[in-house]
């Protein structure tokens, strides 16, 4: 029982499946390999990066094979691997009964008859002789250089198959909304106070069906929203809940309506990465990213675990004033950075940049409402009393409220919503409910945190720095004339 060291040659699929397969030419690699001559079979089991490794096996004599590797190329790398070790080096394969995976493929493969047999070999000799490049067991050939016509045809299956996969992502997409909007329908049927007493089994049991539809941050949203309504006060969560599944239903319907809207997009199923933020947009009809040179100022930062097992790390910009070239806009006055960190072991917090001042380079992600932003190149300098008056110089006044709707009537499925006050104080009610207040006592605003530092209770503050949701602040920094910038959280 032997195979010719030629084998590999004829059988391969391509050239890139022979380099492949000699990268697994290593005994590490195969922890049991055997062979039973009475069935001219060999067999070995190749450890891939699962936990589970690959079995293959392989008929000496018809050049019959199978493996449980989810390659499409046939055969595949660890099949072509199995022949050539077995052409190299045949002792290394024990003799032995064949194992009861190998006799189950025994047991249904039909075996070729000897006129098949001559008919494929006859079949591959045509092939490789008809090769204008044919392969090797010890190089690399160079690719064929392809025609302009074959490039444009190649480009133009590329595109095609893009577009049917992008149509098949958002008809699942709409079908997962669907099901959702339903789904809110059922939670006001049934009573907020129902949904409410069991809204984490609720919630998930959505959200993983949202995941199966591909609509990704939807689902995580969802996942995440019984901690965010539990987070008010008791009294005020059934309104939260009926805001929160209002924006949902907003969201959903704005997908429905025109899933090509960047806002509903990233919403619904992903957002850009930071190669997809920075490269040019040659779409005209499409919303173009802002990019902003200018003085930033750190005024916040919030750390939070995300049910993914991901650290939600954010970090809020002010632009204190912009490049002699640029001007700014109140849309573009805050950035917030986000990024997502792998909890490992070890310390998972990020090194505070609070209350720092910058000079660089911010790109918004497109949007009708630029917030979210990327952080180009840039420098920190030296906090000068110019920067921190800089700082301290407010727009005019404006109510929270009327802030909070000028948003709202943009992308109204937003969560949170920046806003940094005029000069006041915080204040605790008998009920341990924190408010903040402007220095004339005509405009409030409740905060919905637990806990605040009692270093600034009734302290004068130059600003504070909140996210508002509708009904409540979260608290995130104050920053005051004796003690700078201080962290709420």
């Amino acid at each position: 029982m032997e195979v010719s060291d030629t084998l590999v040659q004829e059988l391969a699929p391509d050239q890139p499946s022979i380099n492949a397969a000699k990268k697994l030419l290593k005994p590490a690699k195969w922890p049991v390999l055997g062979q039973a001559q009475d069935v001219n079979t060999i067999w070995g089991e190749c450890q891939g990066s699962g936990s589970t490794p690959y079995y293959t096996m392989a008929d000496v004599s018809d050049h019959g094979y199978k493996c449980t590797c989810p390659s499409r190329k046939f055969p595949c790398k660890h099949v072509l691997a199995l022949f050539w070790q077995f052409s190299d080096l045949p002792d290394n394969f024990a003799k032995t009964a064949p194992p009861q995976w190998v006799n189950d493929w025994l047991g249904r493969r039909r075996r070729s008859t000897s006129t098949t047999d001559e008919a494929s070999a006859q079949d591959n000799a045509a092939k490789i002789s008809k090769s204008a490049a044919p392969l090797s067991l010890h190089k690399t050939n160079v690719e064929k250089v392809l025609t302009d016509e074959e490039l444009a045809k190649r480009e133009e299956d590329k595109a095609k198959r893009a577009a049917q996969n992008r149509a098949k992502t958002l008809d699942s997409v709409a079908q997962g909304l669907t099901e959702l909007q339903q789904w809110i329908n059922d939670q006001l049927s049934s009573g907020i106070v129902q949904f409410l007493k069991d809204s984490r089994d609720k919630c998930r049991q959505i959200a993983a069906r949202l995941v199966d539809a591909k609509a990704a941050n939807l689902a995580a949203r969802i996942d995440e929203l019984p901690a965010k309504i539990l987070a008010h006060p008791v009294q005020h969560q059934p309104r939260a809940a009926l805001q929160e599944l209002a924006k949902l239903a907003l969201l959903s319907e704005a997908w429905l309506s025109n899933p090509q809207d960047i806002d509903a997009y990233r919403g619904v199923v992903s957002s850009e990465n930071r190669e997809q933020v920075l490269s040019p947009n040659t779409d005209e009809n499409s919303t173009q990213p802002l990019t902003i040179n200018g003085t930033w100022q750190v005024i916040g930062e919030k750390s939070q675990m995300r049910r993914n097992g991901l650290l939600a790390s954010m970090r809020w910009l002010k632009l204190l004033s912009p490049s002699d070239e640029q001007t700014s806009t109140p849309a573009t006055a805050i950035a917030m950075l986000l990024d997502f960190i792998p909890v490992k072991s070890g310390s998972s917090k990020t090194q505070s940049a609070l209350g720092k001042t910058l000079k660089g380079k911010v790109t918004f992600y497109a949007s009708r409402m630029p917030y979210r932003a990327i952080l180009g190149e840039h420098e920190y300098i030296p906090q000068s009393p110019t920067n921190q008056q800089m700082s301290h110089i407010q727009e005019p006044l404006q109510d929270w409220r009327l802030h909070f709707f000028q948003h709202h009537a943009q992308l109204p499925w937003l969560e949170k919503m920046p806003f940094i006050t005029p000069a006041g104080r915080i204040s605790q009610d008998k009920s341990g409910q924190y408010w903040w207040q402007n220095n004339t006592k005509t405009v409030h605003l409740p905060l919905i945190n637990e806990v605040l530092d009692p270093l600034i209770l009734g302290s004068q503050l130059d600003t504070a720095f909140v996210l508002l949701d509708g009904q409540f602040a979260e608290l995130i920094s104050v920053e005051t004339a004796s003690w700078g910038v201080i962290l709420c959280q």
